[in-house]
């Protein structure tokens, strides 16, 4: 026939018809190639779905094969050992010449014809020309291939194909030695640049910087060209390593007047170049480590270099780095060649260590900011709106569905809604240490924090929700009691020196000893306000604690205050309340609610104590506790 052959190929093994990495031609790893750089085949096909489906009952077929071979082995098919004598012989089939493509390729067996004609429902491809029959022992020719089909069909009624399961990757040995031989050539290149500095002259430092670079470049480059794709991820590594060393000793050598740049925008602008220099090479070569360092390179410099052009210190310009970094890791969800040049399913290590470095970078510049700035304000009101955004967008990313999810999902999830609600927890506190606004100190810190877990209280749970809820609802509420509890016991140590100055009966009720603590009223009124606001229906001993804990604030705040009478009037407030709702419980068929019983008591007694500042202070506080039903 005049039309030209396409070579046929058989996999080694059977899981590389589901592998996505690799041609379901001809087999040969891809590197997101529109056609396969082996046999040209169009890898954009919309019957490619069709193939991948094709293959996976392949795999099961053989799966199944495996398992009978097996248990003829162990002597569960004995039934076969009276089986006829005279077995049918086969006829060895006669060699094609090979094609002009397949002369320079390894020659692999061929896939039966049965078997795939039984796994894709179509009729097996029988050659034009007559070859040699298969004879049965009575002298009848045989069809192989209606054999093989036949035979396969009634392994498939014996036996129902169980699911295929993925390849596990395992780590080789020539993989580790890889993983050893790079970071010991590291190690010596950080070393020996280093050492460099002291006994060469400014020729061999300008080489050391260009040359080995390039030439390191260049070899990862012509190892990927000739498909040696793990040697040449490996010394890709030691580029990046190298492009970085490179970029700290222009500066250590006082190259091109780098000495007299501010040290946040010199590592910003370098840490850009080398971002910039790492992703160009990797679209050139094709190689996923430059990629990788580039995307978590490019938003880092950007940081500091933002930091270093509004002279901020060096805590700063390192939460800023973080921060930057941080975004680079949610680049994770991205598809390739964004930031990998492997599929998806086929890049989940690559993408759990983006998400890991992503979280981990927001959890540290979450901690540097209490280091940064500490005598602005303008710290706390830029970093912690950035932090919200990223570890919500860390959460979102996190928490979607996806086919193949990155590894340790819900550690990751709890750090990032951890960092975000801990940040937002005590922002009001970073504010306070960096004011002396009494604002900030007596009013702000203490509500932000009380309120942060109550908001995520009223949060509704699902099963989205969950995850990334409960963790920051845990960390929110440990730092609001810590806030609350400090807070009250200031309130309590202030209210016990102003009242220990009271008379009884002669001390004016409107009368405060010193200046009147405004804010700190305004905060236990704010505080008591939030803590109404917590939902009823978590547990029995929310019911119950709430009331008196709410009215315990008031009443402290109250005495912090140093007045009698703000005393008396929210212990009657308390009281007034704890009746009311004692009322509707009733009106509603509702059990009583001890919690409110206790408020009221502790309202009364409260309002009846202050109350001995003056005479009609004393009949209001105990007409309170007598009403008191």
């Amino acid at each position: 026939m005049g039309s030209e052959q396409v070579p046929r190929w058989w996999p080694t093994t059977p899981y590389d018809f589901v592998d996505p990495s690799k041609c379901p031609s001809c087999f040969t790893t891809l590197l997101n190639d529109p056609r396969c750089p082996t046999c040209g085949l169009a890898l954009g096909d919309p019957r490619l779905a069709q193939l991948r489906d094709i293959g996976h009952r392949i795999l099961g077929a053989e799966q199944q094969r495996q398992a009978t071979l097996s248990a003829m082995r162990a002597g569960v098919a004995g039934a076969h050992a009276a089986a006829p004598s005279a077995a049918p012989i086969v006829a060895a089939p006669a060699d094609e010449p090979p094609s002009p493509d397949a002369r320079d390729l390894p020659a692999v067996p061929q896939a039966p014809a049965g078997m795939l004609s039984d796994l894709t429902g179509a009729a097996p491809v029988v050659p034009a020309s007559p070859g040699p029959a298969t004879v049965s022992a009575s002298g009848a020719p045989v069809n192989p291939a209606a054999s093989g089909v036949a035979a396969s069909a009634s392994r498939g009624q014996a036996e129902p194909a169980g699911p295929p399961r993925r390849p596990r990757r395992r780590l080789t040995v020539p993989v580790l030695l890889l993983i050893v031989g790079v970071s010991l050539v590291s190690v010596a290149a950080i070393f020996f640049l280093t050492l460099a500095w002291f006994f060469s002259s400014i020729a061999v430092r300008a080489l050391i910087i260009a040359g080995v670079t390039l030439a390191t470049m260049a070899l990862a480059w012509l190892l990927r060209r000739r498909s040696l794709t793990a040697a040449a991820e490996a010394i890709a590594v030691i580029g990046v390593v190298l492009i970085g060393l490179d970029v700290w000793a222009v500066r250590a050598n006082d190259l091109f007047g780098a000495g007299a740049l501010r040290p946040a925008v010199y590592a910003g602008a370098g840490i850009l170049l080398a971002g910039a220099l790492s992703r160009a090479w990797s679209i050139a070569s094709k190689l996923r480590a430059p990629d990788f360092a580039a995307v978590l390179a490019l938003p880092t410099g950007l940081g500091l270099l933002v930091a270093g052009a509004v002279a901020a210190d060096a805590a700063a310009a390192v939460v800023a780095g973080l921060l930057g970094a941080s975004l680079g890791g949610l680049a994770h969800v991205l598809p390739a060649p964004m930031p990998s040049a492997r599929a998806a399913s086929d890049a989940v290590v690559e993408r759990t260590v983006l998400a890991v470095l992503g979280v981990a970078a927001l959890a540290g510049a979450a901690l540097a900011t209490w280091f940064a700035t500490p005598q602005s304000v303008w710290g706390p009101v830029w970093w912690t709106p950035v932090i919200l955004v990223l570890a919500g967008l860390h959460v979102f990313a996190l928490v979607r569905p996806v086919p193949d999810p990155v590894l340790y999902v819900r550690a990751l999830i709890a750090v990032a809604a951890v960092t975000g609600a801990v940040a937002s927890d005590a922002a009001g506190w970073q504010l306070a240490i960096r004011s002396n606004a009494p604002f900030t100190g007596a009013f702000l810190a203490p509500v932000l924090a009380a309120a942060v877990p109550v908001a995520l209280l009223r949060v509704p749970r699902t099963a989205a929700s969950r995850p990334w809820l409960i963790p920051a609802l845990a960390a929110a509420a440990a730092v609001g009691a810590l806030s609350t509890l400090g807070t009250a016991s200031g309130w309590f140590e202030e209210g016990g020196r102003r009242s220990s100055e009271w008379v009884p009966f002669a001390t004016a009720a409107f009368s405060a000893t010193g200046d009147v603590p405004v804010w700190t009223c305004a905060a236990a009124v704010a505080i008591t306000a939030i803590l109404l606001l917590v939902p009823t229906s978590l547990h029995a001993a929310v019911r119950v604690a709430r009331p008196p804990v709410a009215a315990i604030l008031l009443l402290l705040g109250a005495l912090a205050s140093g007045i009698p009478s703000a005393v008396v009037i929210a212990g009657v407030v308390i009281a007034v309340g704890s009746v009311i709702a004692l009322a509707r419980a009733r009106g509603h068929g509702r059990p009583a609610m001890p919690g409110w019983l206790v408020a009221g008591v502790l309202g009364a007694v409260a309002g009846y104590a202050a109350g001995h500042a003056e005479p009609w202070l004393w009949l209001l506080g105990a007409a309170t506790a007598v009403g008191l039903p």
